[in-house]
């Protein structure tokens, strides 16, 4: 069967060809190969485990430079044309091999309480990540960032063990949503040898806060403040005035000025 396939130009996957080395289990997101020839955590993994990504120091030695539009987080868009999501991940995978991007090799904590050392290749998504986090850190403001970055991790594991449906995973999902509402822009992405870099939001004038009259120049570049002042959102409440004090007297209290005195305590202070 190998030699039909091979004639008639098969793609055949490298864990199949006689006794399979490895295990590999794959998707249009990632692939990911693990036993056999990967249980030693010690030995580097042999090139020929790699599937969707070629070696890094066979990359090119330039840039390669893209744009990926977002819209409520969600990316639609490369270079300005619109894809469905699988052609869109189908084009950034092919970018990712061509640039060996999206290795990972790790030794994993499963949910059954065992280890197991596995060879991750996520080029697309690597990609993906990058860029999508360059758009949020300049529409996300700090709080929102930190707590997003916070429930990160408690969502990945909600999702690798397998609790799509728990309502725990619906109600982040909520608030994940909520938090992309303004991630609404192009970003551009850098691939680089095996490296992926989020760069700066392809808008020159996107506001970075609203009111602010310091974080942005006349020619759309960042300026920092000037030295000495906080930003308008940060800058302390200006305390309330207090109300006059009130002085006590010998008997009672003085009364407010353009007030008739009456009572015993009046007739005490005038007298």
């Amino acid at each position: 069967m190998l030699e039909y396939a091979e004639k008639n130009q098969i793609p055949i996957a490298k864990d199949k060809r006689g006794e399979a080395p490895f295990s590999v289990d794959a998707n249009l997101l990632h692939s990911s190969s693990e036993g056999k020839v990967l249980e030693d955590p010690a030995v580097e993994p042999p090139e020929f485990v790699y599937q969707r990504t070629i070696s890094p120091e066979a990359a090119p030695d330039r840039a390669t430079v893209i744009t990926i539009d977002f819209e409520a987080g969600d990316p639609v868009a490369v270079d300005g044309e619109r894809l469905t999501p699988a052609g869109l991940l189908t084009r950034l995978n092919q970018l990712g091999h061509d640039n060996g991007i999206g290795r990972l090799d790790l030794v994993e904590n499963r949910f059954v309480g065992m280890k197991s050392r596995g060879v991750y290749e996520t080029p697309g998504g690597t990609i993906l990540i990058a860029a999508h986090r360059g758009i949020e850190s300049i529409t996300l403001d700090r709080g929102a960032a930190h707590l997003k970055d916070e429930l990160m991790p408690r969502y990945a594991e909600l999702i690798y063990n397998g609790f799509w449906f728990a309502p725990e995973r619906e109600m982040l999902q909520a608030l994940i949503d909520r938090s992309q509402a303004l991630v609404h822009r192009p970003g551009a992405g850098e691939a680089l040898q095996g490296q992926c870099y989020g760069d700066r939001p392809r808008e020159p004038q996107l506001p970075l806060r609203p009111g602010s009259r310091h974080l942005r120049g006349g020619q759309g570049r960042l300026r920092p403040p000037r030295r000495g002042r906080l930003h308008q959102a940060e800058r302390p409440a200006p305390a309330r005035p207090r109300p006059p004090r009130r002085t006590r007297g010998v008997s009672g209290v003085i009364p407010s000025p353009g007030r008739k005195r009456e009572g015993p305590i009046a007739q005490r202070w005038e007298g």
